[in-house]
């Protein structure tokens, strides 16, 4: 191909490409199929992988930022809540005293009914110690564990292999990179050597 493919059509020949390649087809099935070489279908499929890899780490980082922010929103929150549960609790009361004077008709005649008229009344306040809600506590600690997952700061999970005792780390494979995989293997390697 002398001449460049503009944008338009070098992403949609990308797509096929991808579609073809998920369809389990070779890298000289596909060239084949679209009039050009193994090593040109072989190149483009590295380099979308290489695209998508960094486009999902900069959508993961930034999930993990817009997380993070919420986090610290959330833990601001529980703790202004925390604070305010630990303020003294005033409750105010007050009784009103009456005195009873008797109703009575247009003609001035008693009815037999009274009618209670405040005439004192006393006004008391209670003051409530609390020792605060741990609700919210909880919550504060709950959130403190999500951002230092988050965040990767919690040390690695180990596990016991059942069948032979050994301590081991349960990492996903799947979810790293090349360079992390190697790094990997070679600290297993250094580890094992010794």
């Amino acid at each position: 191909m002398a001449n460049k493919l503009n944008a338009t059509t070098k992403l949609a020949r990308e797509a096929e490409i991808a579609k073809m390649a998920r369809m389990g087809m070779t890298s000289e099935e596909i060239g084949k199929e679209l009039g050009l070489s193994g090593s040109m279908i072989r190149k483009i499929i590295i380099k979308l992988r290489d695209d998508w890899k960094e486009q999902i780490n900069r959508d993961v980082t930034e999930l993990q930022a817009r997380q993070a922010a919420e986090i610290v929103d959330l833990k601001r929150k529980s703790m202004k809540g925390w604070e305010k549960s630990l303020e003294a609790k005033t409750k105010k009361h007050s009784k009103t005293k009456g005195k009873k004077v008797p109703l009575t008709d247009a003609k001035g005649k008693a009815t037999g009914e009274n009618m209670v008229l405040p005439s004192d009344s006393e006004q008391s306040l209670t003051i409530e110690e609390t020792n605060g809600d741990p609700r919210f506590l909880m919550v504060y600690t709950k959130l403190m564990e999500r951002e230092a997952n988050l965040l990767g700061v919690d040390a690695p999970k180990r596990i016991i292999d059942e069948s032979g005792g050994k301590v081991g780390l349960n990492i996903d494979l799947s979810k790293l990179t090349d360079e992390q995989l190697e790094a990997l293997a070679s600290a297993v390697g250094g580890v094992e050597g010794n």
